[in-house]
C-alpha cells in the first residue's frame, strides 16, 4: 500500500462507489476532490474553497513535467486504433451484466419498494451495485481480452473482475433477503440469482486471479491498521 499526503494512491479504482459509508473517505484522494468541488458550487463554502493555498503545501512541478509541457504538441498525438471485438464468451458476460442490470431497473419502476440508500437494506444494495456490476464487467473483459500478459504487476482487469464478485454475492445475498421477506416473488428473485451465478462462473473462470487481487486498503488490513496507528500516535 502507498501513501501520499495522508491519501491511499489508488483506492478509489476498485472499490464499490459508496461513498456515504466506506470507512475509507478521509484516505481517498478522488472523494476529497469531489468534496471540494462541491464544496466551490456552493455559495456559503465557496470562499472556504477557493481560499489561497497554505505555503507549506506549495510544491514546484518537477523539472521533467515542465519539460514535457514545454514540448506537449496536442496535434500529434495519434489517433488510437479501436478496440479489437470482444471474444463470443467475454461478449456474453457483458451482455448478461447489462441484461441484468435493466433488468433490475425495470423490476424497481414496476414494484412499489423504496430504496433507502442505506447498504443494509437488500434493496438498495440491488439498486446500488446493478450498475457497477455492468460497468466493470465490461471493463475487465476488454482489459482481458487486451491483455498481451507482458507486465510485473496485476492487471486491471483483475481488480475490476474483483469489483463485480462482491458486487454479485452481495447482490445475490440481498435477492435472497428480499424473498425472506416477501418483498419479491419466489420466480422473480431465482431468475435475477441464476443470472447472477452463470456471470459470476464465467468471471471465476475466465479471470481465475481476481479473487486474489489485492485492493489498495480494502484488502490490506494489517497494512490500515500501521497507518492509522501512526496518525493515531
Amino acid at each position: 500500500m502507498e501513501v501520499q499526503d495522508g491519501f491511499i494512491l489508488g483506492i478509489y479504482n476498485y472499490c464499490d462507489r459508496w461513498c456515504e459509508y466506506c470507512r475509507f473517505t478521509s484516505r481517498c484522494r478522488l472523494f476529497a476532490d469531489q468534496a471540494m468541488d462541491e464544496a466551490t458550487a456552493a455559495g456559503d463554502l465557496k470562499d472556504v474553497a477557493e481560499a489561497p493555498q497554505h505555503p507549506s503545501d506549495y510544491r514546484p512541478p518537477s523539472k521533467w513535467l515542465e519539460e514535457a509541457l514545454a514540448d506537449f504538441d496536442e496535434s500529434k498525438i495519434p489517433e488510437l486504433p479501436p478496440p479489437p471485438p470482444l471474444p463470443t464468451r467475454h461478449a456474453a458476460a457483458v451482455r448478461c451484466a447489462e441484461h441484468y442490470m435493466f433488468g433490475v431497473f425495470r423490476w424497481i419502476e414496476s414494484s412499489a419498494v423504496k430504496n433507502s440508500n442505506d447498504p443494509r437494506d437488500p434493496l438498495a444494495i440491488l439498486i446500488h451495485f446493478s450498475g457497477p456490476i455492468a460497468s466493470k464487467t465490461h471493463r475487465a473483459m476488454s482489459g482481458l481480452n487486451e491483455d498481451d500478459g507482458d507486465r510485473d504487476f496485476p492487471p486491471d482487469f483483475e481488480g475490476s473482475a474483483k469489483v463485480v464478485i462482491d458486487g454479485i454475492e452481495r447482490s445475490i445475498s440481498a435477492w435472497k433477503e428480499l424473498g425472506a421477506q416477501g418483498k419479491v416473488s419466489p420466480p422473480i428473485a431465482t431468475a435475477f440469482i441464476a443470472e447472477l451465478q452463470w456471470l459470476l462462473g464465467e468471471i471465476d473462470d475466465l479471470i481465475p486471479k481476481a479473487r486474489a487481487f489485492v485492493r489498495a486498503g480494502f484488502d490490506e488490513p494489517d497494512e490500515v491498521h500501521k497507518l492509522e496507528a501512526v496518525d493515531w500516535s
